[in-house]
Parts: C-alpha cells; sequence; structure tokens
C-alpha cells in the first residue's frame, strides 16, 4: 500500500513536469525546451526587424524604380554591407538588453508566460538582471572593452608608440577571452536540461527563468495568480506525501 501511494506521488510529480528542485516559492520553474521555443520566437523577430532595415535602407537609397534585384546589388557593396550589421548588431544588442533586464524577459519569453526571477522564486531586481545579462553576454562586453580601449591605444600612439601597442595587444587579449567565455555560456544554456532547470549564466547570477508571473520579495499575497495550474498540481503532491508520512 506504501508502495503504491509513493509510486502515485511520483507519477503525479512526472505528469506536473517538475520535481521539487525545480519549484521556488510555488512557482515552477521553465525547462530546456520552452527556454528554447523563445529563443526560436526571439530569432524570428530579430530577423523580421533585420529584413525591415535591409528595406527601409534600400528605399531611402535606392533611385528610379524599386526591385529586389536592386536591393541584392546594393548589398554587394562591402562598406553597405558593413553599416547594415553595424545597426543590425546594435538593434539585437538593444532588443535582447532592454528585454530582459528593463522588462524581466524578451518577447519571446513574454509570449510564452516566462519571467526572470530569483533562486527562491521572487522577482529579480534590475541589478540581479543586469549582471545575468553581462554574464549571459560576455561578448558584448568584450566588444565594448575592445573599442574604449582600442580608441585610447590610437590616441597615445603619438605619445608613446610602444604604449600605444600595448594597449591595443590588451583589447585584443580581453576580446579573445570574451570570444571564448561567450562559447562556454552558449555550453552552458544545456544546463537548464538538468533538475535545476538552471542554465549557467543563471546559476552565475543565481537566477531562474519561471512560468508565470513573479511577485516582488515580500509581497503578501506571494505569487501572482498565473500559475495556478502547477501550483495545484504540486500542492496535490506534497499533501499525498504529508498522507502518507503522517
Amino acid at each position: 500500500m506504501l508502495h503504491a501511494s509513493l509510486m502515485y506521488s511520483k507519477l503525479r510529480s512526472n505528469v506536473s513536469g517538475c520535481n521539487p528542485p525545480c519549484y521556488s516559492n510555488n512557482m515552477q520553474r521553465a525547462g530546456f525546451l520552452v527556454r528554447f521555443l523563445a529563443l526560436i520566437i526571439d530569432i524570428l523577430i530579430i530577423i523580421s526587424v533585420h529584413v525591415c532595415v535591409v528595406y527601409l535602407y534600400a528605399n531611402f537609397t535606392i533611385e528610379g524604380p524599386f526591385s529586389w534585384k536592386k536591393i541584392l546589388e546594393l548589398l554587394g557593396d562591402k562598406a553597405i554591407q558593413d553599416r547594415i550589421k553595424s545597426v543590425n548588431g546594435a538593434l539585437a544588442f538593444l532588443y535582447a538588453f532592454i528585454g530582459e533586464v528593463i522588462f524581466s524577459g524578451t518577447l519571446g519569453k513574454t509570449l510564452l508566460g516566462l519571467q526572470i526571477g530569483t533562486v527562491d522564486g521572487y522577482r529579480a531586481s534590475r541589478t540581479r538582471r543586469f549582471l545575468r545579462f553581462i554574464i549571459k553576454s560576455p561578448l558584448f562586453l568584450g566588444v565594448l572593452i575592445f573599442l574604449l580601449l582600442s580608441g585610447i591605444g590610437m590616441m597615445a600612439f603619438q605619445f608613446s608608440p610602444s604604449l600605444s601597442v600595448t594597449i591595443i595587444a590588451v583589447a585584443g587579449v580581453i576580446f579573445a577571452l570574451s570570444g571564448i567565455a561567450n562559447f562556454m555560456m552558449f555550453f552552458g544554456c544545456f544546463l537548464a536540461i538538468g533538475d535545476s532547470r538552471q542554465a549557467l549564466h543563471d546559476r552565475a547570477a543565481e537566477t531562474a527563468v519561471y512560468h508565470g508571473k513573479l511577485s516582488d520579495r515580500g509581497d503578501p499575497q506571494g505569487p501572482m495568480q498565473g500559475n495556478n495550474k502547477f501550483q495545484s498540481q504540486h500542492s496535490s503532491n506534497r499533501a499525498v506525501n504529508e498522507l502518507i508520512f503522517k
């Protein structure tokens, strides 16, 4: 009888798709697949924005009747390619930064009802979300440092060529290290498959991604209602266990 009850509790946990380690404050952490789906949505949105940028640039640049053939000819210019890449890169950065730091989740996460929170199931502060963003995307920080140090190195050339070369070399090393760190963070995303459902950048920043809307720490009402399905399933599992071991 006890064995059957334990099997029933385990089955209910599996149906809910979540074992106790991926619950915090009665909120269920999002698994790898739903987070990957949110990423796909984000990529499609960014690609759509990139297409709009190319279209608008071509529309203001091409003279005479508009055609896709002329767009392809325009994009064949290396200088124009670099210009468009710079604009698209800046827009992609702003999309990710504003979404994850300002609003606790990109459009992809928001559409799937996901939100970035603390490890104990509350809404993460902007400071913590910013820390998570920097850890998640070290290449962005590396590029900024590289551009800053390279500019300083060029300005220092007229005063001390050797110092200028040293500064630029350090900038190159930092850029290379940020690229390696970015590569590691990419593979660290697969850690979200584990029981804790935290990617490497989540573990480093002490954050997690949750289903539903999170409440602020200290809110007397507790978690927002928006995850009742998962909360009720978890409560049912807990009630069965309490009944067995009472």
